[in-house]
């Protein structure tokens, strides 16, 4: 997983944030970003890719478990995994929406 963190102080203690996520296949960096699947460049943009799988146990008082997941550029997301599925005899789901 490739994000970057910095150190930034609020009074009386140290916090750390996410400053910068990095395409896990192409390198390329999208900083200071709203979300780490978000590679928007303004605010009314939707440019989201989520690749994760979360397994773990939950009950009605509480819940725990792991998040695995990738970071990956719409560029390589449409490039390179899309194709590589295909590849592989699968076609996407493709769904429209508005609001």
């Amino acid at each position: 997983m490739a994000k970057k963190t910095e150190e930034y102080f609020v009074p009386r203690y140290k916090a750390t944030r996410t400053c910068a996520v990095v395409c896990d296949l192409c390198q390329k960096e999208k900083s200071y970003p709203r979300d780490v699947s978000d590679w928007s460049t303004n605010s009314y943009d939707v440019s989201e890719v989520i690749v994760s799988m979360n397994l773990g146990t939950a009950y009605p008082e509480c819940y725990w478990g792991e998040i695995t997941s990738f970071h990956i550029c719409p560029e390589c997301f449409e490039n390179k995994l899309i194709p590589w599925f295909h590849v592989n005899g699968n076609a996407p789901t493709v769904e429209e929406y508005d609001g």
